[in-house]
């Protein structure tokens, strides 16, 4: 199926599917400056107000194992209406929220709705693109919604400073029932019906067939340990630069649209030289990268008092290399068995979840005194991540 087969140019389904990904952005950072605050208010401690973040990767990681078979089997228009709906509802549940576990709960249930757009969008570019064209496709979606993690701390920080930290949740509301209407007037179905899958054995067959693929593993492993990264720094670096640096929340929000200048490097990289070089490449110079700049990262932990530069500089490194790897690790897993694109996005993004929950719950905990040990497990995620790849592609030609 082409581009054209949808009535969209590319342009505009750029701008579509991006409104459709950049909600799981939105909902994950927007109220980011807000944690140490949040969790005054609600008279909990620092390590259950980041079990919000917890809780949200956690709903992101189960409810994608439903959404990608259920796409490969009824199509991709009808989940994604679905799980926007629930985003919208749930969102609305959070800001109500009396408790912190009303709101970790309440932060799951919107964490199965968001995560729907990501599902969706890798399929239904998987349905119209080749492996490249693939690549090339997420890379302009990611370089698009770079925006909303930058944006969205300085919003969420403004709107806590004046209405407080519930109204974010509104927000992000009202942008979630806008991409509904949006998806619902102009996203048209990109699954032919003849390349639906029948039956509950078949969809579990698919996840079968994936875990039996040491090549498929190695992509999802990889991006599994650079969200394991990302979260981790995420959810540790508002305590480091609020409570501990004294600054405020809106500064904090500004210091840190400093690695998002290298994630949109990345992302505007691979696009641009992705199909000249080709993916695995791309994957390989963006994982070197990243390691540096957590080696970096780890030298000034050791060798210098904290501060914000000391933090956020090296981040933009690591962060030009994430840039470069998540698009063509997504489209590198999503093309090892492309009949199965909606199931192996959706196990792709279990995994990167999954790891990324366990990674905020661990590092939350050794992180309590000093920054150095966040610094140590960021460099640890990033070594793993460079060795996915590698070991997964050695295994699958042992196998063949």
């Amino acid at each position: 199926m082409k581009i054209e087969a949808v009535g969209l140019s590319r342009t505009q389904l750029v701008i579509l599917l991006t409104a459709m990904t950049a909600i799981g952005g939105l909902a994950t950072n927007i109220y980011v400056p807000t944690l140490p605050d949040l969790a005054r208010d609600l008279g909990t401690t620092r390590a259950m107000a980041q079990n919000t973040l917890s809780s949200y990767f956690a709903g992101v990681a189960i409810a994608q194992l439903v959404y990608g078979p259920m796409s490969d089997k009824y199509g991709r228009r009808p989940v994604l209406l679905f799980g926007m709906l629930l985003f919208v509802a749930a969102s609305v549940v959070c800001a109500l929220s009396p408790t912190i576990e009303a709101l970790i709960w309440a932060r799951f249930a919107q964490a199965a709705g968001a995560c729907v757009g990501q599902v969706i969008v890798r399929a239904v570019v998987r349905d119209l693109f080749d492996r490249d064209e693939t690549a090339s496709m997420m890379a302009s979606i990611m370089l698009a919604i770079a925006i909303a993690p930058a944006a969205a701390p300085v919003l969420g920080a403004l709107i806590h400073t004046f209405v407080g930290w519930q109204m974010n949740f509104l927000v992000i509301a009202v942008f979630g029932l806008v991409v509904l209407l949006m998806s619902r007037r102009y996203l048209p179905e990109t699954l032919k019906p003849e390349h639906r899958i029948t039956g509950s054995g078949s969809m579990m067959a698919g996840y079968a067939r994936l875990l039996k693929s040491p090549v498929y593993l190695g992509y999802s492993f990889c991006s599994l340990f650079i969200f394991a990264l990302l979260f981790s720094f995420q959810s540790t670096v508002p305590f480091i630069i609020i409570d501990e640096l004294g600054f405020t929340e809106l500064e904090f929000s500004l210091i840190g649209m400093v690695p998002v200048i290298g994630f949109v490097a990345g992302s505007f990289s691979a696009g641009r030289f992705t199909p000249r070089f080709g993916i695995d490449p791309m994957i390989r110079i963006g994982l070197g990268i990243s390691v540096l700049g957590t080696v970096f990262m780890v030298s000034l932990a050791l060798l210098l008092p904290l501060s914000a530069i000391g933090i956020m500089a090296p981040m933009a490194v690591i962060v030009l290399g994430m840039g470069m790897v998540f698009p063509n690790a997504s489209a590198a897993a999503v093309s090892v068995h492309p009949e199965i694109a909606g199931t192996a996005s959706a196990l792709m993004g279990f995994l990167q979840m999954a790891g990324g929950g366990l990674a905020v719950t661990i590092v939350a905990s050794v992180t309590k005194a000093s920054h150095v040990p966040l610094t140590w497990s960021l460099l640890i995620f990033a070594v793993a991540a460079a060795l996915s790849p590698v070991v997964g592609q050695w295994l699958g030609r042992r196998q063949a």
